[in-house]
């Protein structure tokens, strides 16, 4: 597997993805409706939106074929921490809730691709391994975030700070990957 570019730099992009974007956002979530003045009802419609943006999105990705699946989502990522950026500078409820639709909506379209690309292209002797280690990045590092969004709040770091600082670290990692991963980024699909 670390022989192929394409896969070890869909992994980054995942591990990007969950730690410095919906790891860190998911549990400052309620912690940014609880800071906002919200109430349990806010923290429910921030959620589902967040949900249906993710459907939405699947429901596009579903229907629309995509040939440059790398692109794709490396952009989706981009635009996923450019949105956690947002969310750290916005102080209203409403607002929030809008972004949380937009959040989920550009996360779905960077793991998607990046998924389908994998089982078709994995040897189906490593599928098990490789999908394993995919999944682990995928579901692995939204605990590690949560902790570290949780322990840097608990010692008095601003929310918003935080979420300021995840989203540009990883939109700068996202930068780097996207310049720096020309395989993945003209990787394109023939089905």
């Amino acid at each position: 597997m670390r022989a192929s570019r394409f896969l070890v730099t869909g992994i980054l992009i995942l591990i990007t993805l969950n730690f410095f974007a919906f790891g860190s956002i998911s549990i400052a979530i309620p912690i940014l409706v609880e800071t906002y003045g919200g109430s349990p009802i806010n923290l429910s419609y921030i959620e589902s939106a967040l949900a249906i943006g993710m459907l939405v999105s699947t429901a596009i990705i579903g229907t629309v074929k995509i040939r440059r699946r790398g692109l794709t989502s490396m952009l989706g990522l981009i635009a996923t921490l450019l949105v956690a950026f947002a969310f750290s500078q916005i102080p209203s409820l409403f607002i929030l809730t809008g972004l949380a639709f937009m959040l989920g909506f550009s996360m779905t379209f960077v793991a998607i691709p990046f998924f389908t690309s994998a089982q078709e292209d994995t040897d189906p002797r490593i599928m098990g391994r490789v999908m394993s280690i995919v999944f682990l990045a995928m579901n692995g590092f939204d605990p590690l975030a949560y902790a570290g969004v949780t322990l840097l709040v608990a010692r008095g770091i601003d929310i918003q700070l935080v979420i300021l600082t995840f989203s540009l670290i990883g939109l700068f990692i996202a930068i780097i990957t996207f310049w720096r991963g020309k395989t993945f980024r003209n990787y394109t699909s023939e089905y």
